[in-house]
């Protein structure tokens, strides 16, 4: 199976870590330095940002990797999306805007599970009535309606002197092009920021080269998110 190459491993990942689909798990911070990208970035991010509760969501079938950060006393859900292509950019922004401004309604029963709220004695909740928990347009239902702040980490700029000479007009083309995706993924972040009266934050940077294994460069990327994040937050 293809992984991109910005989801660099060392080939030490553990056997009982690697999943045929991919999967959540908590990031482990005794993992050793250089595993991979996502998990360096992570470990950092335990301990700058401990106000979320982090994990590793995979999924093996495209090799994309992210970081979600789910807020311990409220506030933005944080989601870093590792080593997002360009070309994937928009498409991302406009699914979790949906998700926002589109909320689900939820039954009493779900929405306590949901919470962690214990069930009262003698619940005339009907556990039947929906199946799977959720509905769509009910005013008697509960809506669920999230605050997120979606993060892209684009890849690194491959230097244009270590291109073939032949390539490298393709390269230039191709950079310009991934230019434009990124100013109108940020476009859009910012509409649906309005939209959404600061529900949704968007937020782009870059993964700098060479980052496996390097925590200084970790640390970096990290304090960026965390300003990204803080911008978002001064919004609440």
């Amino acid at each position: 199976m293809h992984y991109p190459s910005i989801v660099g491993a060392n080939g030490r990942i553990a056997p009982e870590n690697i999943s045929l689909n991919g999967g959540w798990k908590p990031i482990d911070v005794n993992e050793p330095v250089g595993v991979s990208i996502h998990q360096d970035l992570g470990r950092v991010l335990v301990s700058t940002m401990p106000g979320h509760s982090w994990m590793i969501e995979s999924d093996l079938t495209d090799g994309t990797f992210a970081l979600d950060g789910e807020p311990v006393d409220g506030g933005h859900s944080v989601r870093v999306e590792v080593g997002i292509a360009p070309a994937e950019a928009v498409r991302s922004v406009t699914r979790w805007w949906r998700l926002v401004s589109e909320p689900l309604g939820v039954s009493p029963k779900l929405g306590r599970a949901f919470y962690g709220i214990p069930e009262p004695e003698g619940s005339l909740d009907d556990p039947d009535c929906e199946p799977e928990g959720f509905i769509l347009d009910d005013p008697d239902y509960e809506p669920i309606i999230p605050k997120c702040m979606l993060i892209h980490l684009f890849p690194p700029i491959q230097e244009v002197n270590h291109i073939e000479a032949d390539k490298q007009e393709e390269h230039k083309r191709k950079l310009i092009e991934d230019r434009m995706r990124l100013k109108d993924a940020d476009f859009l972040g910012v509409k649906a920021n309005r939209d959404t009266a600061g529900k949704f934050a968007y937020g782009q940077t870059r993964l700098l080269d060479g980052m496996l294994g390097d925590q200084e460069k970790a640390i970096k990327v990290a304090q960026a998110i965390q300003g990204i994040a803080a911008k978002a937050k001064q919004r609440e």
